[in-house]
């Protein structure tokens, strides 16, 4: 199987030449680099993984790079920026290697799919952190006002109180805009 260019070798056009130019040297150079798969009857190697729950995000997608590349930014950058001004959205190099793309066109989706460099790429999608456990621990049932064998998390923080047993906590720090209620200090502090 032919090894498909990667897209930091790839040469872009420069940036001076007008958008219609652009476009058309894009779809010259994907046509090119296509033909050959297309050719031999060859499918890509990997497919575009939909968003689960129904939740997607029209027309954004994330896409995770090998994490040998060494810049995810100018790997992006060298892919989108030129062509595609405002569709980089974020590009990732801690939890893993990679970008978001929004409003691309599928013929530069499908391209990247086909790319040696590029390991997935996933529809962005809204997830919401919401969740209930039942027979909590640690007396959350309790802390929440209702002994009902179960603690509803919202993870805004928002009406919960927090009960804390340390070695000392300094209640008029900035972080706490005045929020400790009651503090009991067992030290004279």
């Amino acid at each position: 199987m032919p090894r498909t260019p990667s897209l930091v070798n790839v040469y872009f056009w420069k940036a001076h030449l007008p958008t219609t130019m652009k476009l058309l040297q894009l779809s010259f150079m994907l046509t090119l680099v296509l033909l050959p798969s297309a050719s031999a009857g060859l499918a890509s190697h990997r497919k575009l993984n939909r968003a689960a729950g129904g939740n997607a995000i029209q027309g954004q997608y994330i896409i995770e790079l090998d994490p040998s590349i060494p810049d995810s930014r100018g790997f992006a950058t060298q892919v989108l920026k030129r062509a595609f001004q405002n569709n980089l959205i974020e590009t990732y190099d801690y939890a893993l290697k990679g970008f978001a793309v929004k409003d691309v066109p599928d013929m530069l989706l499908n391209f990247m799919l086909n790319m040696d460099d590029v390991i997935s790429m996933t529809e962005d999608s809204v997830v919401e952190a919401d969740a209930v456990q039942m027979n909590p621990t640690w007396g959350l049932d309790i802390t929440d006002g209702q002994d009902n064998n179960r603690y509803t998390y919202t993870y805004t923080g928002r009406g919960v109180h927090v009960y804390i047993l340390d070695t000392g906590i300094q209640a008029n720090h900035r972080d706490f805009e005045r929020r400790v209620k009651s503090c009991v200090s067992y030290t004279g502090e």
